[in-house]
Parts: structure tokens; C-alpha cells; sequence
């Protein structure tokens, strides 16, 4: 009965793209740690964090926050809607993320993103 359940979760498991900005005023290094924290939280609940992007401390089309500047990061989730949903509860409770998307894919990209292909102009990978 149990590895009923085990493969019914398995099969409610679903690929999300999860895009966010973090706060102006965190350097690399803690957006960093900021994406092993949000790994972490997947990894408690069963999810599995496939790939992540760091696209750079990029300008605003206009202030958020009075911000004009974020640090832009995605991330590639396999997770299910409960997961998801508990991850999104938790991500709003952070202060250092300013905004968020979460889309449901079909299936990720193989390639970098064409943020990643558009914006290669030295910026390391966090």
C-alpha cells in the first residue's frame, strides 16, 4: 500500500519555473546562500531543484520598493502543486525577495536561458 502512495506522488510531481528578484543590496555571495536556502526548503519537502540561473543585478523599468536595481535569479523545480504551493508561503515571508513568478512548464530547457545567452557579459554563475 505504501509504495502505492510513494508512486502516486511521484506521478503528481510536476516541472516549474520559478524566476525571482532579490533585493538590491545583498552581494553575490549571500544570493547565493539565498538559492541554498530555497534549495534547502525543496529538499525537505521532496522536490527536487534541477537548475538555477543567477542573470545579475539587472536596472528596473521603474522603482520597486524604492529600488531601482535587483538581482534576477531562476530556478528549474520538479515538485508537487502542495510543495509548490508551501514553497511560494514561504518565499513570500522573505524579505530579501522583492518579486516572484512561478509557472508550471511542460518541460525545461537543456540550454542556458535566453537571459543567460542575451546577458554574457562576464557575469559568474552563483
Amino acid at each position: 500500500m505504501s509504495q502505492i502512495l510513494a508512486v502516486d506522488k511521484i506521478a503528481k510531481k510536476r516541472s516549474y519555473e520559478f524566476t525571482f528578484i532579490a533585493n538590491q543590496s545583498l552581494v553575490q555571495n549571500e544570493v547565493g546562500g539565498l538559492i541554498q536556502e530555497l534549495e534547502s526548503i525543496l529538499v525537505k519537502n521532496e522536490a527536487e531543484l534541477v537548475k538555477h540561473e543567477y542573470w545579475g543585478l539587472l536596472d528596473f523599468a521603474y522603482l520597486i520598493d524604492r529600488m531601482a536595481r535587483g538581482h534576477y535569479c531562476m530556478l528549474n523545480i520538479f515538485s508537487s502543486p502542495s510543495t509548490m504551493n508551501e514553497f511560494e508561503r514561504k518565499v513570500k515571508l522573505n524579505e530579501d525577495i522583492i518579486r516572484y513568478l512561478c509557472i508550471k512548464v511542460d518541460k525545461f530547457h537543456e540550454n542556458d536561458s535566453f537571459m543567460i545567452q542575451t546577458n554574457n557579459d562576464g557575469i559568474e554563475d552563483v
